[in-house]
């Protein structure tokens, strides 16, 4: 697996429009299936993980989930046939081989509107184990600010100095904002946030999203 983060501006130029990218994105839920087809649509070979087997299994059958999703039956059908996604429950064949790891993980509120990021903690701590040098974690979940920074960064690092952010690994944020039923018209449409811990990260992610998606980006 080739390491982004030390490649020239030109070299990751070349990567990303030769479609060697390689995608994993984590949760293929409402939002995160979508997600994942729109990478696979752009021409990026894309694997979609998640711990519902059944899904995965209806996935990897051809059938698509979400019927009520207007567009995405179509690029089901095409990346599919395509051979640029397919779905796995398995971390440990999924994390290794992508260059870019996506977040699209769910983070519910309790009763006193406080966001549960259990599934974000769960998914960092695999991340650590096998995330290969180089990488780019993005999270798309919706955080509170300073969670990054202050607690999933930390996770993903571990400690036993294999990982770095910045140096090692990169890290990054692009929120997802989309409606059910509405996903690929407001994928379409609605300009998206990113942000990363470093300059370097925050230009690879910028990039990425140029690629797949043709709404604005604005820097945080």
């Amino acid at each position: 697996m080739k390491n982004v983060l030390d490649m020239s501006e030109s070299e990751f130029n070349n990567y990303i429009q030769s479609e060697s990218l390689q995608i994993c994105v984590i949760g293929i839920g409402r939002i995160g299936l979508p997600t994942a087809l729109s990478f696979a649509n752009s021409g990026l070979s894309t694997i979609g993980l998640d711990i519902n087997s059944e899904l995965v299994d209806m996935i990897n059958q051809g059938e698509f989930p979400l019927k009520d999703e207007p567009g995405y039956p179509t690029i089901f059908e095409k990346v599919l046939k395509e051979k640029k996604f397919s779905a796995t429950t398995k971390i440990q064949d999924a994390v290794p081989q992508s260059n870019v790891i996506v977040l699209s993980l769910p983070t519910p509120m309790d009763k006193q509107n406080i966001p549960n990021y259990d599934a974000l903690r769960s998914v960092g701590r695999q991340l650590h184990e096998f995330l290969s040098l180089g990488s780019i974690v993005i999270v798309e979940s919706t955080i509170e600010p300073g969670f990054i920074e202050n607690e999933l960064k930390s996770i993903i690092e571990g400690n036993d100095l294999k990982l770095t952010a910045g140096k090692t690994f990169g890290i990054g944020v692009c929120p997802e904002t989309a409606n059910p039923g509405q996903i690929l018209n407001d994928f379409e449409r609605l300009p998206r946030l990113v942000g990363a811990i470093d300059q370097r990260t925050h230009n690879i992610i910028k990039k990425i999203y140029k690629h797949v998606f043709t709404v604005d980006l604005i820097s945080m």
